[in-house]
């Protein structure tokens, strides 16, 4: 829940560039190894949507990614944070983030539509 509040109020308060940078040296610096383990992919996901609930707000896809990210990479997940983005009818540009692990979405998935989405190139392997 901590780490959700403090991803909403650096998404409104700092730059992306300097929030992802914080979040990826403090994944680096936890981060341990571990053998994958569906359960514990699942109860990452099943840990932030309890705490959207607890929460009681409605929780962007950015922040609930860039949360879920964290958390699995810091459990030594290979996840990739994804963002992409669509145009719409009106000719204006709609994003979504999500997170994929072995190549399935965890976060974020929103069914077919996801396909729209034109996705943006990695962040991990562009210099921010």
């Amino acid at each position: 829940m901590c780490l959700l509040l403090v991803i909403r109020a650096g998404l409104r308060l700092a730059r992306f560039k300097t929030l992802y940078g914080w979040l990826k040296r403090l994944e680096k610096r936890s981060r341990r190894r571990v053998t994958a383990n569906g359960e514990q992919v699942a109860s990452v996901v099943r840990s932030i949507r309890q705490a959207i609930d607890l929460l009681g707000w409605r929780s962007g896809c950015l922040p609930q990614a860039l949360a879920a990210r964290f958390l699995l990479k810091r459990r030594g997940f290979d996840a990739v944070l994804c963002i992409g983005v669509k145009k719409r009818d009106d000719g204006s540009l709609q994003a979504h983030a999500w997170v994929e692990y072995e190549g399935q979405v965890v976060v974020g998935g929103i069914g077919p539509e996801l396909a729209s989405y034109t996705p943006l190139p990695d962040l991990d392997r562009v210099v921010l």
